[in-house]
């Protein structure tokens, strides 16, 4: 058996490994947290290219076209127009 200001200190050993690894865990998620923020907004700005979501920009959407809003065509006073209907011929 040991005695009793060994396990004493044994938990106090336990404690302080456990704020340790916590704290070393919090500071790896913020750089993670920082990283994918950062890739977040250069997702965000290729996603608002009219181009990239398969649409035109024009002054006014034709029937079978629908418009996408928060797009580079708006900077310019157009629209991006999207086909609502697919093209299935291959």
């Amino acid at each position: 058996m040991l005695p009793k200001d060994m396990k004493n200190k044994r938990a106090q050993s336990l404690a302080l490994r456990t704020i340790i690894v916590a704290i070393l865990l919090v500071v790896v998620l913020v750089v993670l947290l920082f990283i994918f923020t950062g890739k977040a907004r250069l997702f965000n700005s290729a996603s608002r290219s009219c181009i990239s979501q398969q649409g035109i920009c024009k002054e006014k959407c034709e029937f079978g076209e629908t418009s996408v809003f928060g797009t580079d065509c708006e900077d310019s006073a157009r629209k991006c127009c999207l086909s609502i209907f697919q093209n299935t011929s291959s």
